[in-house]
């Protein structure tokens, strides 16, 4: 996300906003660009639905030249963009705009095969079956493939700052500068805060307009009543306007939060976070079986290091550490060795010059590592010993960092939350950063992981972590 601060042209006692330059878009350009997207998404699907009538023609099933196929054809295009367009495929998205319309695509794909079943059985029995299936399975793939190769040129763009959303954000001093600070954890995303003011709602629509933004995001406020909203929303849309209406919550993942609407009242339902299911459990046996399976592959290896490490300084090949598992049950960690001996006992000693700013020790530079163990280190080779504690279930493939008995005693109450899965070898903190994540970020991190859990996200994390290795990033 990026964010540009206008001084002067916010409201008095607003949070201040970092000064960055986004450009201004004029409100024809908007509209204009808007029009033109969708415009692109209709073409888009016309070619789709075109391609879709070829599986018809090509095959001979239809003669290429007959008013069968040119009525197919004609039909075929007119009635996929009308079901896109009744699903919302053609609406203009502030946020999330590739996931939203890949799904619309999939909807719309759902209800043609049953009207194209339908008109097989009753109005084209002479048409193969197959023909049908294969024009309606082109058509869909056509337009989802569009929608996919446009969310990834837009997130490219996204990465240059050049198609950034602008946004205002509305609220009270604490609450703006909360949300601002969220959504600058992404420094490069779709949004960007060029804004913040007050919950006054007849000066929001002239900040908006003098800011020349996308969209709005208002926070819950006492001073927004509904009646206020509702108004400011037919202000917003006579200048095609986004509102987004933020509950405030934060750490909520998208696979837990639905909007549900009881008698024209909109509500947030934040489903529980799955620490104990079918899926946890399955998943879990499936980390320990790979892990064991790891073991016998990579015993070469494992033996080789352990090797190397006897051979390079004195001392054990592999390190024992007691840790805090689930539950906050300690159990012992196998590591391989990459400092000397003595290590542990050097900690204190070296406590003025920890580069971390809460209760982890780090060091760039710690005089305690071996030469090898500088090598481990930048490979994760050091961890590979941990397949061991995943095998026998103190572990997790995927999860958070296990902790020291010391580092525990100085938690506050909600960092406890981690110990409600098994730690891992690998999470989201060692994708994200490693060691050059601060503690604030680093907990963060472990929490959401927590409270979002999926296996699509354990698995995500574990190809991230490929990467991340292969990098070197934060690895020291």
């Amino acid at each position: 996300m990026t964010l540009a601060g206008l001084g002067p042209q916010l409201l008095p006692g607003a949070p201040a906003v970092p000064r960055v330059s986004m450009p201004r878009p004029s409100r024809r350009l908007r509209t204009s660009g808007v029009r033109t997207r969708s415009t692109e998404r209709v073409l888009a699907d016309v070619v789709a639905a075109a391609t879709g009538s070829v599986v018809l023609v090509w095959p001979g099933w239809v003669a290429a030249v007959s008013a069968t196929a040119v009525v197919l054809t004609v039909s075929l295009v007119i009635g996929w963009v009308a079901l896109v367009a009744s699903v919302g495929g053609y609406r203009d998205r502030l946020v999330d705009a590739c996931r939203g319309e890949t799904r619309t695509v999939l909807c719309a794909g759902v209800r043609l095969t049953v009207l194209a079943a339908a008109a097989a059985w009753f109005l084209l029995p002479t048409v193969p079956r197959p023909a049908v299936i294969g024009a309606v399975a082109m058509t869909v793939a056509v337009s989802t493939a569009h929608r996919l190769v446009v969310g990834a040129t837009d997130r490219a763009r996204q990465r240059t700052g050049r198609a950034t959303s602008r946004v205002l954000v509305v609220g009270h001093d604490t609450a703006a500068q909360r949300l601002v600070r969220e959504l600058s954890r992404n420094a490069r995303g779709p949004v960007g805060v060029v804004g913040v003011c007050g919950p006054d709602p007849e000066l929001i629509p002239v900040q908006a307009e003098s800011l020349e933004v996308d969209g709005v995001i208002v926070l819950p406020c006492p001073h927004l009543t509904p009646a206020a909203t509702r108004r400011l929303a037919w202000r917003l849309a006579e200048d095609d306007r986004h509102l987004l209406l933020s509950p405030g919550l934060t750490g909520v993942g998208v696979q837990r939060a639905s909007v549900a609407t009881l008698e024209e009242l909109p509500l947030v339902h934040v489903r529980h976070t799955e620490l104990t299911s079918v899926r946890r459990t399955v998943a879990r046996w499936c980390g320990r079986v790979a892990a064991a399976s790891a073991l016998v592959l990579l015993s070469p290896l494992l033996l080789a290091v352990a090797v190397a490490i006897r051979w390079d300084s004195a001392g054990p090949a592999v390190f024992r550490q007691t840790r805090v598992g689930q539950h906050e049950v300690p159990f012992t960690m196998y590591k391989f060795r990459t400092m000397r001996t003595d290590a542990v006992q050097q900690r204190d000693d070296l406590a003025d010059l920890n580069e971390n700013d809460g209760v982890l020790f780090k060091m760039r530079q710690d005089p305690r590592i071996t030469r090898l163990g500088r090598f481990l280190r930048r490979y994760s080779l050091d961890e590979l010993p941990q397949l061991l504690n995943v095998a026998r279930g103190d572990m997790a493939l995927v999860g958070p960092r296990p902790p020291l008995p010391e580092e525990v005693a100085q938690y506050a109450d909600d960092v406890h939350r981690r110990f409600a899965v098994a730690p891992g070898i690998t999470g989201l903190w060692q994708v994200s950063g490693r060691s050059d994540l601060d503690w604030d970020e680093s907990v963060r991190l472990d929490l959401s992981y927590v409270d979002n859990w999926s296996p699509l996200l354990d698995l995500k994390i574990l190809l991230l972590t490929v990467s991340a290795v292969c990098g070197h990033r934060g690895a020291y």
